[in-house]
């Protein structure tokens, strides 16, 4: 028998943002990514920028995954991405009124065989919110072990080579995702 699932997205407060950062020191730790530290949390200079959000997703009333969405223009374009692919985001942005960056995006491992459909249901939040604002590209700098679930599951194609990463002990490519044309995932989690 399987056990039925809900999901709920929330806007991360900042009583909240303590347990994402753990989260996603969890995730990265496991994945070596970051090295320790004693406070067990993951956190940046891009989690507090005015074109930044944060979102938690629960399954049972339980965080389990999380996404840091930054939205860009050519005049407010600060996230990780930008810092270490500047040289493909900016023609991008000179060629679009606006673009998303997706940032430490992290699924409890805990959560066992849900994991695959808890990772794609937390992508569907950003193509909803760019279908919404109408932006028309995606980012995601991502491990290179991750890349196939991402050209799979959302149709994401590579656009460099793996770079030094902000605060990450791995490199990581960019990749890039045309939204209008990209309904796909929000078709393949529901």
């Amino acid at each position: 028998m399987v056990e039925a699932v809900s999901y709920t997205y929330f806007t991360a407060t900042d009583r909240e943002m303590e347990d994402i950062f753990r989260l996603r020191y969890k995730c990265y730790r496991r994945g070596g990514a970051i090295s320790s530290n004693t406070g067990k949390f993951f956190c940046d200079k891009y989690d507090g920028l005015a074109n930044t959000a944060v979102y938690g997703i629960r399954q049972n009333n339980k965080l389990v995954a999380s996404i840091r969405l930054h939205t860009l223009t050519s005049t407010m374009y600060a996230c990780p991405a930008w810092e270490a692919f500047g040289d493909h985001v900016s023609p991008v942005l000179e060629q679009h009124s606006s673009a998303m960056e997706g940032s430490r995006f992290v699924v409890d491992p805990m959560v066992g065989r849900t994991r695959k459909h808890l990772a794609l249901f937390t992508l569907q939040l950003p193509l909803r919110i760019a279908i919404k604002h109408k932006i028309e590209i995606g980012f995601a700098a991502v491990r290179e072990k991750h890349i196939g679930f991402y050209k799979t599951a959302g149709h994401f194609e590579q656009v460099s080579e793996p770079r030094p990463y902000h605060g990450l002990k791995t490199n990581l490519a960019l990749l890039q995702v045309n939204i209008p044309q990209n309904r796909i995932l929000l078709q393949s989690a529901s």
